[in-house]
């Protein structure tokens, strides 16, 4: 009867393990949430002092850093997975948010991750951009 019971706990340990085995992030999803994040920072800190703020993308080197004017150092420097491409559709480097935290220069920009591919277009007059999926 031990072993049987033995037996048993062993089966149902190694097969609950399995199910709740946690999925990887989706570097996509992760991406998208940590820029948003990064830009809100960016915005509350271009407000908050007055100052415009810039966000650039290094497509090379898989990163983006965000910062201030040329007197301030870099605020956040960011690395992403280097299976996420980019591309200015119509959006212009640096990305600006100026003093009241709005863009300086609207447009969009595609994010492409394996077969996922989405827009994120930062509309005139908002400090945010929002999602389109293709």
């Amino acid at each position: 009867m031990v072993v049987v019971l033995s037996l048993v706990f062993t089966i149902l340990t190694v097969t609950l393990s399995k199910i709740h085995t946690p999925k990887p992030p989706d570097s996509l999803n992760q991406f998208i949430s940590t820029l948003e994040q990064d830009i809100f920072s960016m915005q509350q800190h271009a407000i908050t002092y007055q100052s415009v703020m810039s966000l650039v993308f290094n497509l090379d080197e898989h990163y983006y850093y965000i910062y201030g004017s040329s007197h301030v150092p870099t605020k956040i420097k960011r690395s992403y997975d280097p299976n996420i491409s980019i591309e200015f559709s119509s959006i212009t480097q640096p990305i600006q948010y100026n003093a009241l935290g709005t863009l300086k220069n609207p447009g969009t920009l595609k994010v492409n991750y394996n077969n996922q591919s989405v827009k994120l277009i930062f509309p005139f007059g908002t400090g945010r951009f929002y999602v389109s999926e293709e």
